[in-house]
């Protein structure tokens, strides 16, 4: 084997045998990054926040109600080990009084079914309280409640008048369940579905 070849060999065996571990760093610095953003305050049902990471490079997508979301989305991917840039691409959804009582309806809509319940923070919206806490939401606006706080299994952006349902459930079912219900709320102008099925 010539010193060429012998050099190669070893430099892709080298590269091969540390995919695997680049692969679970990239994994294990996303998780983190994506774990502190979906433990913050600010995040709520309404809300859509992911993200890659490759070299040291974090990329932020999705889409935010509060503006101070966004920037302490990248505050805090900044903060990760393992970070050394971020690109902050989440678009600051416009503020409009008719999407936060379309959010809200919308998240009683497909909340409060009861096949989706077991979706909810809790499992459903059938007790009195949190449905008269999501009625007095209606009035006093989205940041009047503690409900929406947190990641869901389905959240509900809105936008215009057009809900993007984004999420993972545990079957295509409650995909079609929750569009429906979400579709037959007055004032819709669109919806699309990005809801993922559990093992598909």
């Amino acid at each position: 084997m010539s010193p060429r070849v012998a050099a190669a060999t070893i430099i892709v065996a080298l590269t091969l045998g540390l995919l695997p571990v680049q692969a679970q760093h990239t994994r294990d610095v996303l998780a983190e990054v994506l774990g502190g953003l979906y433990r913050l305050d600010q995040f709520t049902a309404f809300d859509w926040i992911d993200g890659t990471y490759d070299r040291g490079t974090v990329t932020l997508e999705g889409y935010a109600v509060r503006l101070g979301l966004r920037e302490r989305a990248e505050a805090l991917a900044r903060k990760t080990a393992g970070v050394d840039e971020v690109t902050n691409n989440i678009v600051a959804l416009p503020t409009h009084r008719s999407d936060d009582d379309l959010r809200i309806r919308a998240y009683i809509a497909v909340y409060g079914h009861s096949a989706l319940a077991m979706y909810a923070p809790g499992g459903g919206l059938s007790s009195s309280m949190s449905l008269r806490e999501l009625q007095t939401a209606r009035t006093f606006g989205v940041d009047s409640s503690t409900q929406f706080q947190g990641p869901h299994a389905l959240h509900l952006v809105v936008s215009g008048g057009r809900i993007q349902m984004l999420g993972t459930v545990n079957a295509a079912q409650d995909r079609q369940i929750a569009e429906v219900q979400v579709r037959n709320l007055s004032g819709v102008l669109g919806v699309v579905n990005r809801v993922q099925v559990r093992g598909r």
